[in-house]
């Protein structure tokens, strides 16, 4: 993302926590909280509306417009247009590829998402499949036989931002038989620890 982008992100972010705090807000009154110009926030409140993130609640303070949100995520940068704006990643365009066509091989995958802006291997379609497979996106359609590979159907449809592996810190409980999620890093104190010892 260029830095004028990354700036503009940050501006809409600060006005988009804004709005939620709010909740029910108009385009003044967002403009006058955030120190940003009416026509700047009823740019965004038209592109909150068009993503699904706003809706005019039917009410008026005086005779300006109340909006309010609908979705607590946050809404995507966009360009000049209006048009959002993605980071083209491997996942992202192998996500494209899924969410629009209905059943679909890890090697359709990557040959249809496979372009200059995003280099994806036939390995990394794979494992991506083979990822959301296993965390309920996707459901095997057709098992795989000797002349045909696995198919799959995307069954989980999030939205347009791709799913993404994380690594999580955690700790396998053999007496529960349960992942515990590490929340915080917890540094030892070393003169506690040399007292102990």
């Amino acid at each position: 993302m260029t830095p004028g982008l990354e700036r503009k992100a940050e501006a809409r972010r600060k006005l988009w926590d804004l709005a939620k705090i709010h909740n029910e807000f108009s385009a003044f009154g967002l403009s006058a909280a955030s120190g940003r110009t009416v026509e700047y926030v009823h740019r965004a409140i038209k592109e909150w509306i068009n993503f699904g993130y706003v809706r005019e609640t039917g009410r008026k303070s005086g005779r300006k417009k109340l909006y309010e949100t609908i979705r607590s995520d946050e809404p995507p940068v966009t360009n000049a247009k209006g048009e959002a704006l993605v980071l083209q990643t491997a996942e992202q365009s192998m996500w494209y590829v899924m969410r629009h066509h209905a059943i679909f091989s890890a090697e359709d995958v990557q040959m249809l998402a496979h372009s200059d802006a995003s280099t994806v291997k036939l390995k990394d379609a794979v494992r991506y499949c083979e990822l959301l497979l296993g965390a309920g996106y996707l459901r095997i359609e057709r098992p795989a036989s000797e002349d045909a590979p696995v198919t799959y159907r995307l069954i989980r449809n999030t939205g347009r931002i791709s799913p993404v592996m994380q690594t999580v810190d955690a700790i396998w409980d053999e007496n529960t038989q349960q992942w515990a999620l590490q929340e915080k890093r917890i540094i030892a104190d070393w003169r506690v620890v040399k007292e102990v010892c």
